[in-house]
């Protein structure tokens, strides 16, 4: 099994004292780049549309844990991407899965375009009632680059550093990268402390279940579907409720916690995830290059951003 005990804060400052200040190879001209979200008033993950050699669009959700962006095996044989060497990655259940990798000649989304990256190919899954095709993962959602999503406006953004401001009135949360999870200190109803994963790409937050008793969580019967960034989902059938939980000066209400699930990590690792039921409420801005969350709360003026 695969662990994170025991690793070393200097690991997180290679990994981003390597990040370059411009823009990543491959990508279109420009400091800044918007994208239109879909359904963004939704509870859930992020979602965009994108093409593929010019092609679609196609539906794609936003996941940063997901090392490579992905297509699924329609789009693979439909634009006739050319296959290359597959690997294998290990899931939630800490198994073994081999994957395909095909090439892509550019990724377009928004006012980007990228060239010349090497997908992977996984199935597609169904959210919220669409079928999403693929993801775009850590080398779009790249860690050199600031990265924001306003659902109030249903756009996302990508900027260089320097070329992005924090929006006023936004509250930061900081975070150590440690083996690719962004792990952010916790506090759950004002007294128990928790490390947590900063998760992006889920739309239900996780806790170890024996951290839940021991927090003294109410537990009640709900329906959740847990899915890692290779698309692997489990059922689980409760979930705890904490009345209260602050990331650095951000703070929400009456968040529900699956049952952490994620076989790859022991407990003693890290104590679970906060997906968007966290995140839903604000809008947020993340500069990987300062291990930086910023968040500020959306605005109640629905009809206000109704043209934009």
């Amino acid at each position: 099994m695969r662990t994170l005990h025991c690793l070393v804060a200097g690991f997180a400052c290679v990994v981003l004292s390597s990040c370059a200040a411009g823009s990543p190879p491959g990508f279109s001209d420009g400091d800044t780049w918007a994208f239109p979200l879909v359904g963004p008033l939704e509870k859930g993950i992020y979602l965009t549309p994108v093409k593929i050699n010019g092609k679609g669009p196609f539906l794609f959700a936003i996941d940063p844990d997901l090392g490579w962006s992905a297509v699924d095996p329609g789009i693979q044989s439909e634009m006739e991407l050319m296959p290359e060497q597959g690997t294998q990655v290990l899931n939630h259940d800490d198994n073994m899965k081999p994957f395909s990798l095909a090439r892509v000649n550019e990724i377009s989304f928004g006012d980007l375009k990228i060239r010349n990256r090497v997908v992977l190919v996984k199935p597609a899954i169904q959210v919220r009632g669409r079928w999403v095709r693929g993801v775009l993962g850590r080398d779009v959602i790249a860690q050199s680059l600031l990265f924001a999503i306003d659902r109030d406006r249903g756009m996302g953004y990508l900027a260089t550093q320097g070329n992005f401001k924090i929006p006023p009135g936004s509250k930061k949360i900081e975070y150590n990268l440690v083996f690719e999870r962004f792990l952010a200190d916790i506090k759950i109803n004002d007294k128990h402390e928790a490390i947590m994963h900063l998760d992006f790409g889920n739309a239900q937050s996780t806790l170890w279940t024996s951290k839940q008793k021991k927090f003294g969580l109410p537990r009640i019967p709900k329906q959740s579907v847990l899915r890692d960034e290779y698309g692997f989902s489990k059922t689980t059938d409760k979930v705890g409720i904490a009345a209260k939980v602050r990331a650095g000066k951000v703070e929400a209400n009456g968040i529900e916690f699956a049952p952490m699930s994620d076989q790859r990590i022991r407990e003693v690792d890290f104590d679970g995830e906060l997906g968007q039921n966290f995140f839903f409420p604000y809008n947020v801005t993340v500069d990987w290059h300062r291990a930086s969350v910023w968040l500020k709360p959306r605005t109640q003026d629905v009809i206000g951003t109704a043209k934009e």
